[in-house]
Parts: C-alpha cells; sequence; structure tokens
C-alpha cells in the first residue's frame, strides 16, 4: 500500500540533496504514500538529508485527498483526475492543485472538477 525506498535510491536522493543545498523549496512527488511507511524502505533517510530546508511531498495511488502536517512540513495524498474513486469517501473526487511558489514558500490551491 505504501510503496518503499530502495538503499539504492535513498543514496541516490542523499547525494542530490548534499550536492544542491541552496534551493529555496523541495518538492517530493512519488506515487505511493511511502511517508507512512513504518520500518526499513521508509522515506526518513531522504527527511533527515533534507534538514531543516523547506520541502512539500505529494503522492497519489490511494485517490482519497488528504493533508498532513508532520515535522512542520506538508504532506498531500491527491484525489483523481478519473480515476476509480471509494463512493463513501467524502475525500474521493476528482480535482487538480495548481502551484504557485511564492518568495514565502508554495500556495497550493486545490480544484475540484464537478
Amino acid at each position: 500500500m505504501s510503496g518503499t525506498v530502495s538503499n539504492e535510491q535513498s543514496t541516490y536522493f542523499e547525494k542530490v540533496i548534499a550536492d544542491n543545498p541552496s534551493v529555496r523549496w523541495t518538492f517530493l512527488f512519488m506515487h505511493k504514500p511511502v511517508w507512512k511507511r513504518e520500518g526499513e524502505g521508509n522515506l526518513s533517510r531522504i527527511e533527515t538529508a533534507l534538514g531543516s530546508r523547506n520541502f512539500t511531498v505529494i503522492n497519489g495511488h490511494l485517490h482519497d485527498y488528504s493533508y498532513t502536517v508532520r515535522n512542520n512540513h506538508d504532506y498531500i495524498m491527491m484525489g483523481t483526475t478519473g480515476g476509480g474513486q471509494n463512493a463513501k469517501s467524502k475525500n474521493s473526487f476528482d480535482h487538480v492543485a495548481l502551484v504557485s511558489v511564492t518568495d514565502e514558500g508554495p500556495s497550493i490551491a486545490n480544484l475540484r472538477l464537478d
């Protein structure tokens, strides 16, 4: 359900983060919500490498919109743009996100498609 991040993937991103120390904001896009995974293969090595940088995590997969603040960072699980949905969930809807980045950080508007 949550996917995994391999050791090779974590090592790659640790290097990319170290090689780019002066970015204003980092976005982590992934299909599955690997940040919800506990234990080995989770997002913790990459989160640690990011340190005190500003970042936002965005994923999909479950087709059920959610917004979580974790350690002062935004973790957004997107709904769908035409995919299968759970009719019983109030957070299953078609939408897109419009992201603008200013000097203060990102401004994210979810536009419901109905």
